[in-house]
């Protein structure tokens, strides 16, 4: 371990973190990586590594921030930050996501996690907003359709419809159709959905 916490020259040194890292010596790890990180600001693999090492060694928070900052130049982060969040309290969490997003707005696990933290909190609006941008890029994921379902069928069924009618024009078509479909099983004696639903399927068709 002393060869580890002290190592001499730019190779050793990275070579120390490494070993800590594989070592599951998390404080070590941090305390090793930390400088290199700071040598080496655009080296996406040291900001990595320290990414993992604070969320092993218990600091979330710190492991969220820097996660998020590596977006989107690397798509790996988004695993270590949402190991992360979840050690973060539900606003913090939201504004870790919000961060991504604002970065990398194609993130679809971004809007999907965000949808999902908005509707645990009961913030219904904002959590049918994104999603609506996480159906947009992938509208047939069977956890998106479910969340979409949780999420609509928590509103009372007049709240539900408003809604609908002033978002699903502005939708994308593929986030529409899948929120068609969604709320024929919601409501499947609701001959209203059905049609709704047909109209889109022959708009997309190209027989409007």
């Amino acid at each position: 371990m002393n060869e580890i916490l002290a190592p001499a020259g730019p190779v050793a040194e990275h070579a120390a973190a490494v070993e800590a890292t594989e070592m599951r010596d998390w404080p070590a790890a941090v305390a090793l990586w930390q400088p290199l990180a700071r040598q080496r600001p655009a080296d996406a693999e040291c900001q990595l590594r320290l990414a993992e090492a604070l969320y092993f060694a218990q600091v979330p928070v710190e492991a969220a921030r820097l996660a998020a900052r590596l977006l989107p130049r690397d798509h790996r982060p988004l695993m270590v930050l949402a190991r992360a969040e979840a050690g973060l309290d539900p606003a913090a969490a939201i504004a870790a996501w919000r961060g991504v997003l604002a970065l990398a707005p194609g993130e679809f696990e971004g809007w999907a996690r965000l949808a999902e933290l908005q509707g645990q909190r009961g913030r219904h609006g904002p959590a049918l907003e994104a999603l609506l941008r996480a159906l947009a890029l992938r509208p047939e994921r069977p956890f998106t359709l479910a969340l979409a379902a949780r999420l609509l069928g928590a509103l009372p069924m007049r709240q539900r419809h408003d809604w609908l009618r002033h978002n699903l024009p502005a939708a994308a078509p593929d986030a529409a159709l899948a929120l068609l479909h969604v709320m024929v099983r919601l409501e499947p004696e609701e001959l209203g959905n059905q049609a709704a639903l047909a109209r889109a399927l022959l708009a997309r068709n190209g027989h409007a």
